[in-house]
């Protein structure tokens, strides 16, 4: 069975306005890139702080996203990434089943943090893409915990 990524159902609206299109204000073109970015800003929050596992029930999570999607737009160092930085243990870089799975279960668990987080700091914004930039710049500007991660390159189509 192909990997999958997966989100909470409680964010589906959001992430539907966060997308680009004809009645959005949307800074994202896909889903893929919008929970990049979100495990990217949850990550900002730190390797423990950063991170929410996601409901427990299938009924309460939305339809996934292929892994493959994440692959094609080269994420696949980033969720990697993120997965030795909220635990410190390089062996989730084998090339095991495992390993992937563990990977992806830390990307889901920050990029859920990250859109409760951006739901709160975007509440009021008429036009996302606005504030996610100004996200950025804030973000920027403070250095956040999480090192030196390239912000505007999620963001960027």
């Amino acid at each position: 069975m192909p990997r999958r990524i997966e989100y909470a159902k409680e964010h589906e609206n959001f992430i539907r306005d966060l997308l680009r299109g004809e009645n959005s204000t949307g800074p994202f073109e896909n889903k893929a890139r919008c929970l990049t970015y979100a495990a990217a800003f949850g990550a900002s929050y730190g390797p423990a702080d950063g991170r929410k596992v996601l409901p427990e029930k299938k009924a309460e999570r939305a339809e996934p996203i292929r892994y493959d999607v994440f692959l094609e737009s080269h994420f696949e160092e980033l969720i990697c990434a993120l997965a030795v930085f909220a635990t410190g243990d390089m062996k989730l870089l084998e090339s095991t089943d495992s390993a992937a799975d563990k990977r992806i279960a830390i990307f889901e668990e920050f990029a859920h943090f990250g859109l409760e987080r951006l739901k709160m700091e975007l509440n009021g914004e008429i036009n996302l893409t606005d504030g996610v930039m100004l996200i950025l710049s804030k973000q920027k500007a403070e250095k956040s915990k999480a090192g030196d991660i390239d912000w505007g390159k999620i963001a960027s189509s």
